[in-house]
């Protein structure tokens, strides 16, 4: 009897040991059912955020080329303003030269009647 004795207590110590494992797996098992259902119910949201974060990236990527369109509008813009400087400071040096021409013309232009008599009775 003293043999079996012990033998029972550690059958009865390994009996408690079961049940305190089968109680704690029962409790896993309810918050895994618990995060299963708070999954199965959130599904649909995160199914919506996805979509949107595809749409946001979409537009991200339109936003993008559109960005760079814009980017080289501005350079051919640059290159434009930069011919028409120069077309204009051309300009403005032709208009000097044309407006200096224009006094030597008229200094040549006799300023008086008197002297047009002059000019012409000496030929």
């Amino acid at each position: 009897m003293n043999v079996v004795k012990p033998i029972v207590e550690e059958l009865n110590l390994l009996d408690e040991q079961r049940k305190e494992q089968e109680t704690k797996i029962s409790q896993l098992n309810a918050e895994i059912a618990g995060y299963s259902e708070a999954r199965e119910r959130e599904l649909p949201l995160v199914q919506e955020v996805e979509s949107k974060v595809k749409e946001l990236r979409e537009m991200i990527a339109v936003f993008n080329g559109n960005q760079m369109s814009l980017r080289t509008s501005i350079r051919n813009l640059k290159e434009k303003n930069g011919q028409m400087d120069e077309k204009i400071s051309k300009a403005e040096f032709d208009l000097v030269q044309s407006v200096q021409e224009n006094a030597n013309i008229r200094s040549k232009i006799v300023q008086s009647p008197d002297k047009i008599q002059v000019h012409i009775s000496s030929y």
